[in-house]
């Protein structure tokens, strides 16, 4: 697609049929390992939640492309799967950058508690 749009092709060369399934299979085993084990945890924990969605989406349109691959579907996800697991994972480290912020603050905000308070017993007037 991406080489329909800009006008060019690559050389063909024997198994140029298999770059994207190889490519995609490494992305989704290597770069979709921690959603894969996230939504394996929610579900064993019967909590489904968003890592189980998108690891459901993940296996979802890993499923179709090898079935397109061997022939049996004509529906190739392969550039979608690679996408989805990319922002996924930039996405999944944002928020527990985000997470780890907040966490240092909160311990920063918590060290300017004094130790010991002082208790006033005398009644504050009203207005």
């Amino acid at each position: 697609m991406i080489q329909d749009w800009l006008g060019f092709s690559l050389p063909a060369f024997s198994g140029d049929d298999l770059v994207a399934p190889i490519l995609g299979s490494a992305v989704f085993f290597y770069g979709g390992q921690p959603i894969l084990t996230g939504g394996l945890e929610e579900a064993r924990a019967r909590r489904p939640g968003m890592m189980l969605l998108i690891a459901l989406a993940l296996i979802v349109a890993f499923g179709a492309s090898v079935a397109s691959a061997v022939g049996w579907l004509d529906l190739e996800f392969w550039w979608e799967l690679a996408l989805l697991v990319d922002v996924m994972l930039l996405g999944h480290w944002l928020e527990m950058r985000a997470l780890g912020q907040a966490t240092s603050a909160l311990q920063a905000l918590a060290a300017l508690l004094p130790e010991m308070a002082e208790r006033v017993t005398e009644a504050v007037p009203r207005r």
